[in-house]
């Protein structure tokens, strides 16, 4: 079954298809209306919430063949992405990333290690569509991992989270030597594996029944 669109660490999910209430919400999140018809609005700009024929706002349903076409998109852009950022990204930020990433490798019996390797996966990303300089592209990227937070977070379990440490740390390298070919493979085989765990922790059962 897909995950929700919707999933923050502190609160409970939006289930796919799941209607929206505003009064509902800002009780939850204990704010304003405001805040929350704006948050729908900007959401269904992003493709994450869908207007149905009755005029209200429900979480878009994800079936697998939108994630893989989602997971396409993403490695166009970045690998793309990468290719420009190879030679350009700073050098410091470079080796920040490489350190953490070590570090991170043998903190794993730290409470919050599955967090701090969610958020150093979304640093990661970030600095390299940064570093690519091109403004459109960067944002682009951001609109399609935005897409795919939440599977990317139900599917953070240590052993998927050190397989994509793994997976950056091959990236880093090939950027550390300069080898944008050997970069721009290891960022294609990076997001097609991820794309292959959602694949297998969501739709597998779908496929064989």
């Amino acid at each position: 079954m897909p995950p929700n669109c919707f999933y923050h660490r502190d609160f409970a999910p939006l289930a796919n298809g799941q209607e929206l209430r505003e009064v509902s919400l800002a009780k939850e999140f204990g704010v304003s209306r405001t805040p929350v018809h704006e948050a729908i609005r900007q959401l269904t700009l992003e493709g994450l919430i869908e207007q149905t024929v009755t005029n209200k706002s429900r979480v878009v349903a994800f079936d697998s063949n939108c994630v893989q076409e989602i997971y396409e998109m993403r490695k166009i852009l970045e690998v793309a992405a990468i290719k420009r950022a190879s030679g350009n990204m700073n050098p410091k930020q470079l080796e920040k990333l490489v350190e953490s990433t070590e570090l991170l490798k043998c903190a794993l019996e730290d409470q919050d290690w599955a967090n701090r390797a969610l958020d150093l996966d979304i640093k990661f990303h970030e600095l390299i569509a940064e570093a690519s300089g091109n403004e459109r592209l960067n944002t682009e990227i951001k609109r399609y991992r935005l897409l795919l937070r939440a599977f990317c977070q139900i599917t953070g379990n240590r052993l998927n989270l050190m397989d994509a440490l793994e997976e950056h740390l091959m990236i880093l390298n090939a950027l550390r030597s300069g080898n944008k070919i050997a970069a721009a493979n290891a960022m294609a085989t990076h997001i097609d594996a991820r794309r292959d765990a959602v694949l297998s922790e969501f739709y597998s059962k779908t496929a064989t029944t």
